[in-house]
């Protein structure tokens, strides 16, 4: 596994767009397609486990079917993990605002899984696996964001 530093430009790119997308999830009807859902789980990995160091725990963690404590619905998980990451964002270094934003992103993957098909679930799963193999070398060389692409805001 590489040694990334702390980059908190890139950290903060990857959460302003994971908030973007988890906003337009929130205003959707309807389940999301699974690639949807690993691409919120890429960025929330790209920024805190890349761009922060921070690593409670391992990606296998999003393998697992774990039940959210209430169902509320996808749209309403994505409202909940938007507010989180812009709280988050906007403090780097407390962890309690780190863990309340993980805590959102696994409900919202819980949430999705209770509501998907097992063709869905199985290829939300098999993307995750796919994750996992190429581990955090491989997300951070990913082109996920603009400054990957060598595009600046606004262009």
């Amino acid at each position: 596994m590489g040694n990334y530093g702390r980059d908190e430009n890139m950290a903060k790119e990857a959460l302003d767009l994971l908030e973007g997308k988890a906003d337009a999830l929130a205003n959707r009807s309807g389940q999301p397609a699974p690639g949807d859902v690993v691409t919120l789980i890429k960025l929330w990995e790209r920024a805190t486990s890349i761009g922060l160091g921070y690593s409670a725990h391992n990606l296998v963690w999003y393998t697992l079917n774990l039940k959210p404590h209430d169902f509320v619905g996808v749209s309403r998980r994505a409202s909940l993990l938007s507010d989180a990451v812009d709280n988050f964002t906007n403090n780097l270094e407390n962890t309690t605002w780190y863990y309340r934003a993980q805590t959102a992103m696994d409900n919202l993957l819980n949430e999705y899984r209770k509501g998907t098909s097992d063709a869905n679930n199985r290829d939300l799963t098999s993307q995750v696996h796919f994750m996992i193999r190429a581990g955090l070398d491989g997300l951070a060389s990913e082109e996920l964001l603009d400054s990957d692409r060598g595009h600046t805001k606004g262009d």
